[in-house]
This record gives structure tokens, sequence and C-alpha cells, in this order.
């Protein structure tokens, strides 16, 4: 379901961010973004194009 993928997870350092890494790190996806808070993150996003 998300090989070739690049995941990105917000809040990565709370507990259900830990969680969610943790469990992904044992699949197939090609890469994963962690950033630390929201705020971080507002400043980083880029708009999905469909």
């Amino acid at each position: 379901m998300f090989k070739s993928k690049i995941i990105l997870i917000t809040g990565g350092t709370g507990s259900f961010g830990n969680a969610v890494l943790k469990r992904f790190l044992k699949t197939d996806i090609s890469e994963i973004r962690i950033f630390h808070g929201m705020k971080e993150a507002g400043r980083y996003a880029t708009p999905v194009q469909q």
C-alpha cells in the first residue's frame, strides 16, 4: 500500500508520532519525513497537486 511513498509525520516526537514511526519503519516506504511541531510543518508545507 505504501510502497515507494513518502510519508510526513507531524508531531513525530509525541507518543502517537513515535508509535506511527516505529510501525512505518517495518514497511517498504521509501522515505519518512518528521516534523517536531505543527508550527514548523506549516512553514514547509507544499500543496498537494492532483
